[in-house]
């Protein structure tokens, strides 16, 4: 199996400073990947909402790590129609629909 990081510390600390700098904004809806160290991020963040708390937090398969082709960080992988592109396409109409 897989591992699946989880934040460290450092990224937990500034999970905590984005969630106490993010608290003057009010939060409507939070997506977030299902990935750990997306979903604690999200968590911590919404720790410090007053509509959006972390169990109301909608975490998404979608958004699972398509950061290579959505912000062209390719990484000299191949990209094919039926992997990364087929990727970025799912994530783009993800969001075209929410």
């Amino acid at each position: 199996m897989a591992c699946r990081p989880s934040l460290n510390p450092e990224g937990r600390k500034q999970a905590d400073k984005t969630g106490k700098y993010l608290k003057h904004f009010a939060f409507d809806l939070v997506l977030s990947s299902d990935m750990n160290r997306a979903a604690e991020t999200a968590k911590i963040i919404c720790k410090y909402q007053k509509n959006i708390k972390p169990e109301k937090i909608n975490f998404c398969r979608q958004l699972a790590e398509h950061d290579e082709i959505v912000y062209g960080y390719t990484h000299k992988k191949k990209i094919t129609p039926d992997g990364e592109w087929a990727k970025a396409h799912r994530t783009v109409k993800f969001f075209k629909d929410v």
